[in-house]
């Protein structure tokens, strides 16, 4: 299953780091959403992605269908940590969003097509409610749909910059107290707090494999 549609985009180097995720039986019921690879046999998605069915299945670039097992959730953000056997991915730069400036995310939208959006950041500091809490994270535009959930938003230089938690047809901004309707918006949360929160847990489940995040980005 080649991601086929990063070519040519900023994604093309994160795509190695992608996993599609397909809860139920594959093809047949249950969802679909996106994961990031942190390290060798070690994944990140969205919790509620994680809790959608007793079988959690993810797709690597290869086409190789892996099982995959919840080792940690997040008590703080909407966040779990996915443990997958013969698999590595690879270190990449990570960064901080900037308004206005354009992003790509990448998705799953239908057992294993993994197409991308484009669009721009609307909000570095927005808040929603995720998962049942009000949470912290960016706000972008961009034509996508469900099976983006836990998928990696990536800016013009190819650094991630977020991991997207939701996408709302929509969405109430309490800091600026402005609503958006009519317009398709994700919610991300800043890449730099998922990978804080992903070392809390590794260390909290006594599981060491420190992301693979470039360090110097």
């Amino acid at each position: 299953m080649p991601f086929d549609h990063v070519a040519n985009t900023p994604l093309t180097g994160i795509r190695d780091n992608y996993l599609s995720i397909v809860t139920g039986l594959s093809g047949l019921f249950g969802g679909t959403g996106s994961a990031v690879l942190l390290g060798e046999g070690l994944a990140v998605t969205n919790a509620h992605v994680a809790r959608a069915s007793r079988r959690l299945n993810a797709f690597a670039r290869s086409g190789r269908m892996l099982a995959a097992e919840v080792v940690a959730q997040s008590d703080v953000l909407d966040l779990a940590l996915l443990r997958l056997e013969g698999v590595k991915g690879n270190p990449w730069p990570v960064a901080e969003a900037s308004v206005s400036e354009p992003v790509w995310a990448m998705g799953t939208t239908s057992g294993q097509l993994a197409p991308t959006a484009s669009g721009r950041i609307e909000r570095t500091h927005a808040w929603a409610h995720a998962d049942g809490r009000l949470q912290s994270g960016l706000m972008f535009t961009a034509p996508a749909g469900p099976g983006y959930s836990g998928g990696p938003v990536v800016n013009r230089e190819g650094a991630l910059v977020g991991i997207v938690e939701g996408v709302f047809t929509e969405f109430f901004d309490t800091l600026s107290q402005i609503r958006y309707r009519g317009q398709t918006v994700l919610f991300a949360y800043h890449a730099r707090d998922v990978l804080n929160e992903a070392r809390r847990l590794l260390a909290r489940a006594g599981i060491d494999k420190p992301p693979r995040a470039d360090p110097a980005a």
